[in-house]
């Protein structure tokens, strides 16, 4: 299925709490609705929405073993923006549960 969505145009990261380990996904490019204002709701099995930041990066960071440095992260950063992110799932209804079970999917 992921084939069908395009290549990877961007990265979902999350965390479901402050001290849990921090979980990530791709975001395909068919599934990255830009400067649109409509998307229909025969695309999607459950509709839900999220606030959320996106970041735009300058550069790439180099691969690392270490942790990266806040100041190294924070000078890559070219832009911060308000999004929305529609979740979706495969399940019949979002429930705490399913949605965390979805998260990385979304």
């Amino acid at each position: 299925m992921a084939r069908s969505l395009g290549p990877i145009v961007g990265w979902k990261v999350g965390s479901a709490t402050l001290q849990s380990e921090p979980f990530r996904a791709g975001i395909h490019a068919d599934m990255l609705f830009n400067e649109t204002d409509r998307i229909a709701a025969s695309v999607f099995h459950v509709i839900g929405v999220e606030a959320e930041i996106a970041y735009s990066f300058a550069c790439d960071l180099p691969s690392e073993r270490a942790l990266y440095s806040r100041a190294a992260v924070l000078d890559a950063v070219a832009a911060m923006r308000p999004a929305i992110e529609i979740v979706d799932t495969s399940y019949d209804r979002l429930t705490p549960s399913t949605h965390l079970a979805c998260s990385a999917g979304n």
